[in-house]
């Protein structure tokens, strides 16, 4: 069964069971209405009768009073009999139609063998008792109507996101990445089914060009060592290289490939963040205490406070690593690695008094493999994966120029 249909049968089901209980509801309490109307009709017929009535002759006399010709007036469409061993004494309307109509009936005892029939014409209830049913038959095709109609015009609002993921799906289906769907207003299941869509087509798409970038990255700068691997390993066969000339090139070359595959296959996974309280300032004492003693004569931790945060130990100090090793690059003078809590969070900043960056290259230091200055050493690397780490941990990577020197 095709979704127009489930939907067309649903509306219209819900509708009928919805108006037939209203209609048979109202039917039951506005007959019930009617019932109650008619018996208090017929006791105030009764009354009126029997107080016009006088038996104390042979026979009964009819003599209503002005209060009961008043009552009886409104029931002049009514009849009553007054019967003695079955055979009618008095009469009052016209007895044949009461046959043949529809009337409600009662019959009194009156003593010395009277009895007296009564007959109330309930035409008009019965006549508001069908128009009733006719106005809620009518209100029930309405209904259907318009829950024909409702369908209708709800249908492709309905189907239009269903039909947008299921392009998606099909597109993921022939490996292709489709584009985030619509979103449809408020917070129902279908909202909440497109935006979960969406995330997933964003996250599908993260991973695959970090695949892609593996793959470009590592071809591009693989490259350049395993030439260098293949030109050693020739000359030394054919013994235009001595083989104790060619071992440190080719530890060298392979040390490169090694630490640029360990940095790519970081860069291409993101960090996985299972977050544990760490104090920044013993791990930057403990990083700065391993460095060569060159280099840690050369930095300066400033403490302006004990920041502490939700992270990964391990990321946080090659974020360090990468940071301090930069600085200690591009300067010749003292490095200061400062601390402190501002009002976002801990605070971490690394300056040199270096030359500094171009203003307008501040916004490539963390694309992968840029570097300022080609010949320099280094892959190009360290402030990707800087700015990386600090997404994982929910933080922000800014660059100034202080002049002296570039503040990270």
């Amino acid at each position: 069964m095709s979704f127009r249909s489930s939907l067309f049968l649903g509306l219209v089901g819900a509708v009928l069971v919805t108006a037939m209980s209203y209609a048979l509801l109202g039917y039951v309490v506005f007959k019930r209405e009617q019932d109650l109307g008619l018996q208090r009709d017929l006791a105030a017929f009764r009354q009126a009768v029997l107080l016009s009535l006088d038996l104390s002759g042979a026979q009964p006399v009819y003599r209503p009073s002005d209060d009961a010709r008043t009552v009886l007036e409104r029931y002049r469409d009514s009849t009553f009999q007054v019967l003695r061993d079955g055979t009618v004494l008095l009469t009052f309307g016209n007895p044949r139609s009461a046959q043949a109509g529809v009337w409600l009936r009662d019959a009194v005892p009156l003593g010395n063998g009277y009895q007296l029939d009564l007959a109330l014409n309930t035409t008009e209830n019965r006549s508001a008792l069908t128009a009733f049913g006719r106005a809620a038959l009518f209100a029930l095709i309405l209904a259907l109507a318009f829950a024909a109609f409702l369908s209708w015009l709800i249908h492709p609002l309905l189907l239009r996101p269903l039909r947008a993921l299921q392009r998606g799906v099909e597109q993921l289906s022939a490996q292709a990445i489709p584009a985030p769907v619509a979103v449809p207003p408020g917070n129902d299941e279908l909202s909440r089914l497109a935006r979960s869509f969406n995330r997933m087509i964003t996250a599908l798409h993260t991973f695959i060009e970090r695949e892609r970038s593996f793959s470009r990255y590592a071809s591009h700068e693989l490259r350049t060592p395993l030439s260098n691997l293949r030109v050693l390993s020739e000359g030394a066969r054919k013994g235009i290289l001595e083989p104790e000339a060619t071992w440190p090139e080719i530890e060298a070359n392979l040390l490169r490939i090694e630490h640029l595959l360990g940095s790519l296959l970081a860069l291409a996974r993101s960090p996985q963040l299972d977050p544990e309280p760490v104090a920044l300032e013993p791990l930057a004492q403990g990083y700065l205490e391993r460095l060569p003693g060159a280099s840690r004569q050369r930095l300066r931790l400033v403490r302006q406070a004990a920041p502490e945060v939700a992270g990964n130990a391990e990321l946080l100090e090659r974020l360090l690593d990468n940071l301090v090793q930069n600085a200690l690059k591009y300067s010749d003078r003292e490095v200061i690695v400062r601390l402190d809590r501002g009002l976002e969070g801990a605070l971490v900043s690394v300056r040199d008094f270096g030359p500094g960056v171009p203003e307008a290259m501040l916004g490539q230091l963390t694309e992968p493999f840029f570097r300022l200055e080609q010949e320099t050493r280094g892959l190009g690397l360290g402030l990707a994966l800087v700015e990386q780490v600090v997404a994982a941990h929910g933080g922000t990577l800014r660059f100034r120029n202080l002049r002296p020197g570039l503040e990270v």
